[in-house]
Formats: structure tokens, C-alpha cells, sequence
């Protein structure tokens, strides 16, 4: 075990020129590292840990400062090698820049997904149900489903909870919106939306519910992947609900559905681009 560990201390302090630390191990080595986490923070099994997904991506600052460190850590304290440092740093963060941009252009545009009930959706389903809806998450809610959806640059996020004292939830949300009792037979994209003139769901990154298969392709950003499809209980088929359209704009579209048999609330937000 020493002996390892003597072999990596002397490999990764080993003298290297300032070519090889700056463009092939702090320019390339960066981007290479940042792919690899990234790939690494899209699968299941990181997913399923909480919070480890995001706090991964700080190996991506450390590596980098680090590899900064050793192409500098013989610097002499001048005018000149101090000013020969900093236009180093900017260009590298020039090139950073621009890979992030090409980067960031095909994670938005390339990449479709659809998760469901993780646990990080879990524990932000109170917060995003209060902060799209502006009404207090009901403290005998229990949450039923909660998924997010991102098809190119266009996102939906949908929280399904369960009243047991539904009465009071109805009566607190007319209050604040205006509600339409309608008959909704979901996933209908009829425009006359069964005979009411117009599809109310026009808008909506409908979620996938209630369809024939169980499963669905979706490739999140490097390769494709199969996700399992779960219908919301007692949300299928012909129901009587209250309908309202809390927010609308021209790339946002926030609504709510009621069931009061069934006791079931629905919050959907969809963004457009």
C-alpha cells in the first residue's frame, strides 16, 4: 500500500513542462474530467444519492486550482511573471468559455429525460408546489408523484399530492384562482377536448400518463436510456374536476387540477422555449 501510494505521489508530482501542465493537463485535462462527472452524475445510481449529483462537480474547481498550482508553484515574484500568470489564467478561461458555450448549447437543444419520484424531487415537491401556485402546501398533503421532463429546451415539472381534507384545500384555492368544473379524460388532445371548443392542455408539457406502454426511450445527454412509466393512482380515465389556469405567458404556463372525489391535486409548469 505504501508502495502504491509513494508511485501516485511521485507521478502526480512529477516535473513537467509548463506546456504539458497548462494545455495538455489544465486545459484539456479539465474538460475531459468535467465530461467524465458529468456522465458520471447522469447515472441511476449517483442519482439515487442525495445531493451527491451536484456536490461532484466540485472535483471539477479542485483538479483545476490544483493543476494551476503546479504549473506556478516556481514562479518568481516579478512584474513580469506575475503579469505572464494572469494572461495564462485568461486564456485558459477563454477556452473554458468557449467549450462551455458549445457545451451548453447541446445540453439544452441535445437531450431529452424524464425522471420521476428520485429524491431529490421528493424533497423539493413542497417547495415547488408553493412557490408555482402561491398556496400553502396542505399539511395532510401526501405526495403521489412528482417528475420532471425536459424535451430539448422545453421543461415540465408536474407534483400530483393527496388531501385527505380536500373541502378546505377547494375552498382555499378558489379563493386566490377562478376554477372550472369540467370532465377530463386524460391524456385526450382532442382540440374540442370533448366538446368543451378547446384543448385546456394546449399549453402543457403534457407528462406521460396513462399510455399503453410502460417504459420510455430518452437519451439525456451521451447515450440513450429507458425509463419506467408509473400512472398516478386513481388520474386515469374520464374524471369530474375543477380546472384553473393559475399562470399564462407567452413561455410559461403554470395550471392546477382538482379531482374532489378522488382527493387529488395536480400542478403542472411548463416552460417554453
Amino acid at each position: 500500500m505504501k508502495k502504491l501510494l509513494l508511485i501516485f505521489k511521485t507521478f502526480i508530482f512529477k516535473e513537467r513542462s509548463f506546456r504539458s501542465l497548462f494545455w495538455l493537463w489544465g486545459v484539456l485535462g479539465t474538460i475531459l474530467l468535467f465530461l467524465l462527472i458529468d456522465l458520471l452524475a447522469l447515472t441511476p445510481f449517483v442519482k439515487r444519492i442525495p445531493y451527491v449529483a451536484d456536490w461532484i462537480y466540485l472535483l471539477i474547481p479542485t483538479y483545476y486550482f490544483f493543476i494551476f498550482y503546479l504549473s506556478f508553484r516556481d514562479i518568481e515574484l516579478s512584474v513580469g511573471s506575475i503579469a505572464r500568470t494572469v494572461l495564462y489564467f485568461i486564456g485558459q478561461m477563454m477556452a473554458f468559455f468557449f467549450f462551455i458555450s458549445f457545451w451548453g448549447v447541446f445540453a439544452i437543444f441535445g437531450g431529452t429525460d424524464y425522471q420521476a419520484n428520485t429524491i431529490t424531487l421528493k424533497q423539493e415537491a413542497p417547495t415547488e408546489f408553493t412557490e408555482n401556485s402561491k398556496l400553502q402546501y396542505p399539511s395532510d398533503a401526501e405526495l403521489i408523484h412528482t417528475s420532471h421532463s425536459s424535451w430539448g429546451a422545453n421543461i415540465g415539472r408536474d407534483i400530483i399530492i393527496k388531501v385527505e381534507d380536500i373541502d378546505s384545500f377547494i375552498e382555499i384555492a378558489t379563493k386566490r384562482y377562478e376554477f372550472y368544473e369540467m370532465t377530463m379524460d386524460f391524456p385526450n388532445n382532442n382540440r374540442e377536448y370533448l366538446g368543451y371548443g378547446f384543448n385546456p392542455f394546449q399549453e402543457t408539457l403534457t407528462p406521460p400518463f396513462c399510455l399503453e406502454t410502460k417504459t420510455m426511450k430518452v437519451k439525456p445527454r451521451y447515450y440513450q436510456v429507458t425509463r419506467k412509466l408509473t400512472d398516478p393512482e386513481n388520474f386515469c380515465g374520464k374524471r369530474e374536476v375543477y380546472y384553473s389556469q393559475l399562470k399564462r405567458e407567452p413561455e410559461l404556463s403554470i395550471l392546477m387540477v382538482i379531482f374532489p372525489k378522488e382527493g387529488l391535486v395536480w400542478l403542472n409548469r411548463s416552460d417554453w422555449f
